[in-house]
């Protein structure tokens, strides 16, 4: 996501154009203009402005700091011509994800401070789901790679819509039956949340699986408040786009689309696109609502748990 994502940072100023001609101040800093159109932070706060298609996105409440930074030229040469031109979003993406695996694992042992250590015995069903739903995904990726045109031969208008490809599975998500599930079972979820952590997995959460989850009368389970640690993964005005249409096709393969449309709801789908955008894992309690989306086109590996 973040090598299409542009930013501005906010010069000592006054004030600043906003969309629609409005002036909105930033706490005495204006928007420096860069490759996207500029936009302050929320009115009264001070940061870092992120950017999608010149489409403020998000926030960060800090201004960005410079270092510098020592980089291999081999690797340099093997990225894409989209994440060198941004190097500093590129960098700034990666990091995102390692800090958010070290959150992960501090997590991790502090469940095994309270619970006792993970066994073998009790990690090795979870490994074989994660690591099943990784080698599921890379292999997508490479087919994926194998059927796109070779360099300099267009797609079709009428094609599909290009998304950015899975690759290697490092990032995965959840929907809201998996959290149901591991409400039920919070010792299972514990296991599956340290045998991502084991092979290098970030779990994402994304804001509409934690409000769905949340609509009941009760307190907050555990686990949930727990998981309130781990990365949150933002809605993107892509992704709505993209939810839409994985509804639409789903609902045409069904013999009573309004019905299935009905059934499955924008969440799972919001869930499906940031997957697919994001890794392409889904981890699901109940995954007949993922698969009709996969069926429909979602670019997703749809790992039921059993717990």
């Amino acid at each position: 996501m973040l090598a299409n994502v542009q930013s501005s940072r906010c010069d000592r100023g006054t004030s600043s154009e906003a969309a629609g001609g409005e002036r909105r101040r930033c706490d005495g800093q204006t928007p420096r203009p860069g490759p996207a159109t500029a936009a302050c932070p929320p009115a009264g706060l001070t940061g870092r402005c992120y950017q999608w298609q010149g489409i403020p996105v998000s926030w960060s409440p800090r201004p960005a700091l410079k270092k510098s930074v020592t980089i291999d030229p081999g690797v340099l040469e093997s990225l894409g011509s989209d994440r060198r031109s941004n190097l500093s979003a590129t960098v700034n993406d990666s990091l995102a994800l390692v800090a958010a695996l070290d959150a992960q694992r501090q997590l991790v042992r502090d469940w095994e401070e309270e619970h006792g250590p993970f066994t073998e015995d009790e990690l090795k069903p979870f490994l074989d789901v994660v690591l099943r739903a990784q080698l599921e995904t890379t292999l997508r990726g490479l087919r994926g790679s194998a059927r796109r045109p070779a360099r300099g031969l267009s797609v079709p208008a009428s094609g599909p819509r290009p998304r950015r490809p899975a690759g290697i599975a490092t990032v995965a998500t959840m929907d809201t039956g998996w959290l149901v599930a591991a409400e039920r079972n919070p010792a299972a979820a514990r296991r599956h949340v340290a045998a991502l952590t084991r092979v290098g997995q970030v779990l994402l959460v994304t804001p509409v699986v934690v409000v769905e989850a949340r609509q009941g009368p009760g307190d907050e389970g555990e686990l949930l408040v727990a998981l309130a640690k781990l990365r949150r993964e933002p809605i993107l005005p892509e992704d709505g786009d993209r939810a839409a249409e994985l509804l639409q096709e789903a609902g045409r393969q069904a013999a009573d689309p309004a019905a299935r449309i009905g059934t499955m709801g924008i969440v799972d789908a919001l869930v499906a696109a940031v997957a697919e955008r994001r890794g392409g894992i889904v981890y699901t309690g109940d995954p007949k609502h993922m698969t009709w989306l996969r069926d429909a086109g979602a670019r997703i590996t749809v790992a039921p748990v059993s717990f």
